[in-house]
């Protein structure tokens, strides 16, 4: 069952509620660690909002890495990493999770399409090997590990907070305007 939430940007405020529903996950980080991370100029956070409390929260910073040849196609390229993701114990398996990425991968989407006609956001999550349900979860809504020399992409993770090394998932999706689209349709059809 879907719980219905609203997702919010996330502010100081939030930082209480936010260390008491952390507790609760796998790698519990304290009120100075989750601070360290929202004053990080990079980082950016979500809040799911269920009947008037934080259910959970997704903390992710944003890096453009488009090439020059792609830059003057006007096509961005953008890779957002996810850092944290808990949800309160009472809330899971309710769609949290998955509602606040989707979320957050739609607002990107929308706020940087507005300035390139064309791009690819690349969402990327490095997660510990014992995290099994995480696996699952992030395969469950479109994540996969690459693939290298016929083995799983393992490194460490790309931020400060994070001590572990994982498997990398990543979730791609792409956007272009929709008159090419409409275009390429009606030049078949003639």
């Amino acid at each position: 069952m879907t719980a219905p939430c609203t997702i919010r940007n996330m502010d100081w405020d939030d930082l209480p509620s936010l260390v008491g529903i952390d507790l609760s996950s796998q790698d519990p980080w304290n009120y100075q660690r989750l601070g360290a991370a929202m004053e990080c100029p990079y980082s950016l956070g979500a809040v799911a909002m269920a009947e008037q409390q934080i259910a959970g929260f997704l903390m992710y910073s944003v890096s453009d890495t488009t090439p020059k040849s792609m830059r003057k196609q006007n096509r961005i390229h953008l890779i957002a990493g996810l850092v944290k993701l808990t949800v309160a114990p009472d809330w899971r398996k309710r769609g949290i999770a998955t509602n606040l990425i989707q979320k957050v991968e739609d607002g990107l989407v929308v706020r940087f399409a507005q300035n390139h006609p064309a791009g690819r956001l690349t969402l990327t999550v490095t997660v510990p090997d014992t995290w099994k349900e995480a696996h699952h979860f992030l395969k469950k809504i479109g994540f996969a590990v690459p693939v290298a020399d016929g083995h799983p992409e393992i490194k460490k993770a790309p931020f400060d907070f994070c001590d572990d090394d994982g498997y990398v998932f990543e979730r791609r999706r792409e956007w272009s305007p929709v008159v090419d689209i409409l275009d390429v349709a009606g030049a078949a059809a003639a």
